[in-house]
Formats: structure tokens, C-alpha cells, sequence
């Protein structure tokens, strides 16, 4: 075996224990952290400019709206939006009422937003344009860039009475984050506790299920639970699903090679042995697997996740509207769980149930995955040539 690979790293980065957990950092749970923010942050990128194409200000963003239209402002911006306002609005604003009512604030709201489509002669914010009005000039209409530019303009002008576009969508994010994590640990969890692990075991240390930091995470409950996390969020902030997951599922692929990388540092879902000069032997494999020459599968889907979050996101530079609602996703479902099904053939078995059949548990379940993916396209491209 001298033309292969020893791999023997050491797990933990250092010897301490965390706080509250009392369990060692591990180089998995840090590449799992990196994943996601890297992932965080690609996901910002486009969530930003997808907003682009249905740009508007809403009640929520208003801050104090009593001081909003009680106060005198002195701009001259200010002034003429006043004069758009409807005589009931006028007469609202004259009377220094502190609660306002819900009628006032739609047709405040609804005064904004017509200034936005049918842009008056405002003030330039700033004389360089920003990185958001650069990308609506490539991807948008005449029509469309100059309601941008209206848009960021009246953005500027309102201030500080109302939350500015960049924060208050990244507020958004920040909690669709929060949906996604808890999802995604809470699905991972609970699929690797059913489709992979011994049910005696959990029936014997029923405490093993919330243990999130130990090993034992399933991509596929990991999937179904994102799914529900970002069901529930877009059915409490009402956002549409699809469109929704058409940009969460970009990053996705990398937040899993990530995790794959931290799978090859921990000696985990190993390969079945080979005889290929770049085999891996693990010296210390997770539990009794024997000690040969195996194929780096980890690094495969590592890899092959990296190009398709490439892929992925290409895919939405083209078509950064979503006007094709699942599109995304459907490619992501086929190509995702595709190579996962085609490399589970390198791979040891996992599930303590399906030992002796010829397909594997991770095959199983990528079938369905694949299957909502050629649906989902079938349906795009169907409603796509009922428009032409």
C-alpha cells in the first residue's frame, strides 16, 4: 500500500471545551459554520438584487409614523411627495394625531409607490451609483432602471423616517437564517435518526436526538427540513415559496461541500475500499471499518457540489427575475441528488437497515428529490411555451 494516501488528522483544532456543551471544537463543526456564512453570503448577493425587479415601500418600513407625518420637513423632495398626498391624508397630517390609522398609512404607502413608477424630479443621493443600480443597468429595461434609480432616490430622501432598503431586507434575511438553521439541524437530525441509525439505540438514549454537535446529520432530512423551515417563513411574511427557494437552493451545494470536507477530517462516510493510486487509507476511521485503501468520496461530492453551486448560480444570472418559478430548483433537485445517487455506489452503507440490498438508503431517497426536480422543470418549461 505505499502508493496511497494516509489520512490521520487530528479532529479537534484545540484541546478546550466549548462552553455550555462541554465538547471539544472540532474542524466539522467550524467548516460547518464557514458553510454556512459563506453561504449567507452569496444568498444576500442575490436576494438584494432579485428584489430589484419588485421594488416598493410597505407599511413595515415606515419608523415612527406619527413623526413621519406630523413633522415639517424642510426638503424639497419631501415637499412636492406631501403634495401628492390625497385632502384626507392633508387634513390627517394637519391635526398632530399620534395614532395612525390604517387607511391613512395605505394611501401614504400607495403615494410613495406611484412616485417610484412615475418618478418626479428628485435630488441625486450621491454621484456615484451604487453596485445594485449597476446590476439593474445590465439586467433591466429603461423603464425598470430608471424605477430603480426613483426608488433608491426616494430611499435617501426618506430617511431617517424609514428603514433603508439595505437594512431592512438584510433584518429579513437575518430571520429567514435563523428559519433555515433551525430547519435544517432539526430535519438533518431526525432523518439520520430514522433512515440511518438503530431504533433500539434511540429508545435506549432518547437525549441522542437533540445532541446536534455529535456526528450523524442526513442530507436528505436536512433537504425536507429546510423545505418546511422556508414553507413556514413564506407563509408568515408573505413571500412566495418557489421564488423563495429558487435562490436559497444556489449556495446550497457549497454549504454541503463544506460539510463533506469536515466528513473527510473526521474519518466519516467512507468509501468502499479500491485499488486506484490515489486511494485514502484512514488510520482512524469512525466506528469498526477496517483499515484499506479507500475512494475519498467525501472529496468527490465535495467537488462536485462546488461546480454545481457554479452552475447554480450562472443559471440565476441569467434569469435574476425569477419570472420561471422553480426552475432553479428543479435543476438543483436533479443535479444534486443525481450525483449523490451515482457516488452512494463508492460509498460503505450507512443505514443499520439495508445492508444486503443493491441499492443503498442514500439512493433510495435521492429518487424522490430527483423526481420533484423533473416535475418542477416539466412545470416551468410547460408554463414557459404556453406564454410564447
Amino acid at each position: 500500500m505505499v502508493g496511497f494516501f494516509y489520512w490521520d488528522p487530528d479532529p479537534e483544532i484545540f484541546h478546550f471545551l466549548l462552553p455550555l456543551i462541554h465538547r471539544p471544537l472540532m474542524w466539522y463543526g467550524v467548516l460547518f459554520a464557514l458553510g454556512f456564512i459563506t453561504g449567507y453570503f452569496i444568498f444576500h448577493y442575490c436576494w438584494l438584487r432579485y428584489l430589484l425587479f419588485s421594488l416598493k415601500f410597505s407599511k413595515q418600513d415606515i419608523i415612527c409614523w406619527s413623526f413621519f407625518l406630523q413633522k415639517k420637513h424642510n426638503s424639497p423632495y419631501l415637499k412636492v411627495l406631501f403634495e401628492t398626498f390625497s385632502q384626507k391624508v392633508k387634513s390627517f397630517c394637519q391635526q398632530k394625531q399620534e395614532n395612525v390609522p390604517e387607511k391613512i398609512k395605505k394611501e401614504v404607502i400607495q403615494a410613495i409607490n406611484h412616485t417610484v413608477n412615475y418618478p418626479i424630479d428628485l435630488p441625486n443621493s450621491s454621484s456615484k451609483e451604487s453596485s445594485l443600480v449597476c446590476f439593474a443597468k445590465k439586467y433591466m429595461s429603461a423603464f425598470q432602471l430608471e424605477r430603480v434609480r426613483s426608488f433608491f432616490k426616494i430611499d435617501a430622501c426618506l430617511q431617517p423616517w424609514i428603514l433603508s432598503f439595505r437594512k431592512r431586507n438584510t433584518v429579513i434575511i437575518e430571520r429567514l437564517a435563523t428559519y433555515l438553521i433551525v430547519g435544517m439541524l432539526i430535519g438533518a437530525k431526525l432523518g439520520d435518526f430514522i433512515f440511518y441509525q438503530n431504533w433500539r439505540v434511540i429508545y435506549q438514549n432518547p437525549k441522542a436526538i437533540f445532541a446536534f454537535w455529535e456526528a450523524g446529520l442526513a442530507s436528505h432530512g436536512a433537504a425536507l427540513g429546510i423545505l418546511v423551515a422556508l414553507w413556514l417563513f413564506c407563509h408568515r411574511y408573505k413571500f412566495n415559496t418557489l421564488q423563495l427557494v429558487d435562490l436559497v437552493v444556489i449556495p446550497t451545494p457549497l454549504v454541503g461541500s463544506f460539510i463533506r470536507l469536515g466528513n473527510f477530517i473526521n474519518q466519516e462516510i467512507l468509501g468502499i475500499p479500491t485499488d486506484l493510486s490515489w486511494g485514502v487509507v484512514f488510520l482512524h476511521p469512525v466506528g469498526s471499518a477496517a483499515i484499506v485503501a479507500r475512494h475519498p468520496v467525501q472529496l468527490y461530492e465535495a467537488f462536485s457540489y462546488v461546480i454545481l453551486t457554479v452552475c447554480l448560480f450562472f443559471l440565476w444570472k441569467k434569469e435574476p427575475s425569477l419570472t420561471h418559478k422553480g426552475r432553479i430548483t428543479g435543476w438543483f433537485f436533479i443535479s444534486v441528488f443525481s450525483v449523490r445517487f451515482i457516488l452512494e455506489f463508492f460509498k460503505e452503507e450507512q443505514s443499520a437497515y439495508l445492508i444486503y440490498l443493491p441499492f443503498k438508503m442514500g439512493q433510495i431517497l435521492s429518487v424522490p428529490f430527483i423526481l420533484f426536480g423533473i416535475w418542477l422543470l416539466y412545470r416551468s418549461y410547460k408554463k414557459a411555451f404556453r406564454r410564447a
